[in-house]
Parts: structure tokens; sequence; C-alpha cells
């Protein structure tokens, strides 16, 4: 039988081999052009950053961890820079407002799931 620590040391292994793939293919844009990106790859893009994101969660870390210069948002369960919160919210002074001042576990207040991490 295998003990704990060998199953352990190669799934850590296995882990690394991906992180090391993911990377590959994040430096690359995800295999994606310029002029082939539509909405739905915006998707794509933000649903794998949300995943990694809980990855970060479920090790401990913080947001911040990461990029500890890049200020992150969560809206309704997705995560945003700062960059992406103040483009697709141009129209919105407010918002725009409070995304640029806030700090890390402050929340927007006129939305239910909008907040700093």
């Amino acid at each position: 039988m295998t003990a704990p620590i060998d199953r352990f040391i190669a799934l850590v292994a296995e882990s690394s081999a991906r992180l090391d793939a993911l990377q590959g293919l994040a430096s690359d844009h995800l295999g994606y052009g310029p002029d082939e990106i539509t909405w739905a790859h915006v998707g794509t893009a933000a649903h794998l950053n949300q995943q990694l994101l809980e990855i970060q969660q479920t090790l401990g870390m913080d947001a911040q961890t990461i990029a500890p210069d890049t200020p992150r948002f969560v809206v309704d369960g997705a995560a945003y820079s700062l960059a992406e919160m103040l483009s697709a919210n141009r129209d919105d002074a407010e918002l725009c407002e409070w995304a640029r001042s806030a700090q890390p576990g402050d929340s927007f207040p006129a939305l239910v799931d909008c907040r700093r991490i």
C-alpha cells in the first residue's frame, strides 16, 4: 500500500505540471489571437479566473498574494481587475469613484454582491 506522503508528493507534482501548462497557455492568451476574441472568450476567461480564485481561497491565499499591487473586485461571484471595473462601468461615476478608492473588504452599497478583495 502507498503511504500518504508518497501519494501527496505525486499529486503535488501533477498539480505543478498542470500549473506549468496553464501558465504557458495563459502567456499565449489562451491560444487566441486579438481578432478572434468575442464576449464568449471574455466569459471563459472570467470563469477560469474565478476558478483560480477559488483554488487560492481553498489554499488559504487571498487574492492579493498573487498580484499584490493589482486591486481586485468580485461582482456576483466573478473576479475583475480595477481596469475591468472602470471600463465596464464607465457610465457610472459613483461606482468608478468607489472602485478607485475601495480598500479590501469594502462593498459597494448600491449592489448586492460587489466588493473589493
